[in-house]
């Protein structure tokens, strides 16, 4: 069974805004499930998860 995230949740996961994790979703970098017609809107961790990536030395400016 997957784990599901409210948007304010996936947020407060990620670190960042709820405007962010929307923009995300509209932009189609991140997954996003509504619960029947007119529901909330859902983000499953594994797709949370997805978003990261590693950070590689000399990524990272000053």
């Amino acid at each position: 069974m997957r784990e599901l995230f409210s948007v304010a949740a996936s947020a407060e996961y990620l670190d960042v805004s709820e405007r962010t994790i929307r923009r995300m979703i509209n932009a189609g970098h991140l997954k996003a499930y509504r619960i029947r017609r007119r529901g909330m809107i859902r983000i499953a961790r594994v797709d949370l998860d997805a978003v990261l990536y590693e950070v590689k030395p000399g990524e990272v400016q000053p």
